[in-house]
């Protein structure tokens, strides 16, 4: 049976592409709908996802994060030139059916910026906004998708790597404009108060950060710092007292995100090493590693799969891994387009993986993939 339904209007048939039914007072989209033939149950709708739009301008080194209901992504800032001389302070935003919309600009334009989530908030970090300039600006997006400006930064700060433990959003470390590195950690509470706890155990950027899976620890981990990689893991709970889990496999600059009962961390540059941490901050490392080539790429996580996309450096890839929530690797279908200092979101059990570049060209674009790793 043919899974499509219509509609008369004005004596016309219109396909019907969405359905929806009140369920306790809200609106809920029906993904499939069957009727009952001769006692058994035949499907006459079902409702095919259409992927994100791309973004209306090219940007890469944007960052991204969605509102604390999750009923919006947010991506923020970014360049088209991959330099902060032509920082942008857009900010587009993804409803919960993959609209793109906007949202009101940044206070000040926007490159290699930071984005997490706290209490009823989307938090940007500025970045850089131009060179040599990294203001301490703070853009906070309420539920509603309206702004406000909560206490800046200690100091504002490019590369730097952010996440939330408990009702705390955390931004660490990080290059300051003029070219010097910082190990200050900023924490800013649900009503947005801010304040500092203790320093990263060593200044760096280009590191990441990750809740573990039962979100009683942030992780900060890898990075570089001077000419050097580290493989430190700092460890915040959620009183935001500092500790450390077991150093990574190998210093180095890395990127994160979190599946099941891991903080998982892949080792971006060289070796493309995977490193996973339990709730009890035990290091597990999986069988089986990334492209070794895989700088620069961004993470997100949907369903039972984190989702690591893009990257490279000398080259750019367009190969997308996933890792399971009992670390099992797989590769799913390619980027669309091979990219680095792309970002990556999740928003109604959809990955997005937004913007970036490759060889000096800044793309648009915007590949989706569902909580099973196809790309749409």
């Amino acid at each position: 049976m043919a899974k499509k339904m219509y509609v008369g209007v004005s004596d016309v048939a219109r396909k019907v592409s969405k359905i929806y039914v009140g369920v306790n007072g809200v609106a809920r989209k029906v993904k499939k709908a069957y009727v009952g033939v001769n006692g058994v149950a035949k499907q006459f709708f079902q409702y095919v996802q259409q992927p994100a739009p791309n973004l209306p301008s090219v940007r890469a080194f944007g960052a991204s994060t969605t509102t604390g209901d999750k009923n919006y992504a947010l991506f923020g800032g970014g360049s088209p030139t991959l330099s902060s001389s032509n920082a942008t302070s857009d900010v587009y935003t993804y409803d919960r059916s993959l609209t793109r919309s906007t949202a009101t600009n940044m206070s000040v334009t926007s490159f290699g910026g930071t984005a997490t989530t706290v209490g009823n908030y989307a938090l940007f970090n500025a970045g850089a906004s131009a060179p040599n300039t990294t203001p301490p600006n703070i853009n906070a997006y309420s539920n509603s998708l309206v702004r406000s400006n909560p206490s800046s930064l200690s100091q504002g700060t490019y590369a730097a790597a952010s996440t939330n433990v408990g009702e705390y959003a955390l931004f660490g470390g990080g290059l300051i404009g003029g070219g010097s590195v910082t190990n200050i950690v900023n924490a800013y509470n649900t009503s947005l108060t801010r304040t500092n706890p203790s320093n990263l155990s060593t200044s760096r950027y280009y590191h990441s950060a990750t809740p573990t899976g039962n979100g009683n620890y942030a992780l900060f981990g890898g990075g570089s710092a001077n000419g050097a990689d580290v493989n430190i893991v700092d460890t915040y709970n959620t009183s935001l007292t500092k500790g450390t889990a077991t150093t990574l496999s190998l210093k180095n600059i890395t990127s994160s995100t979190t599946v099941g009962n891991y903080a998982i961390f892949i080792l971006r540059r060289e070796s493309g090493d995977v490193n996973a941490y339990d709730n009890s901050l035990t290091r597990t490392i999986p069988t089986g590693t990334a492209n070794n080539n895989i700088g620069y790429n961004a993470s997100t996580s949907v369903g039972n799969y984190a989702l690591f996309g893009g990257g490279g450096a000398s080259t750019v890839i367009d190969k997308v891994y996933t890792y399971d929530t009992s670390l099992t690797k797989r590769t799913a279908t390619n980027l669309s387009v091979a990219r680095n200092y792309l970002s990556a979101v999740t928003i109604n059990g959809y990955g997005l993986f937004i913007g970036g570049n490759k060889d000096s060209t800044a793309y648009n674009t915007v590949d989706t993939y569902d909580s099973d790793c196809n790309k749409l």
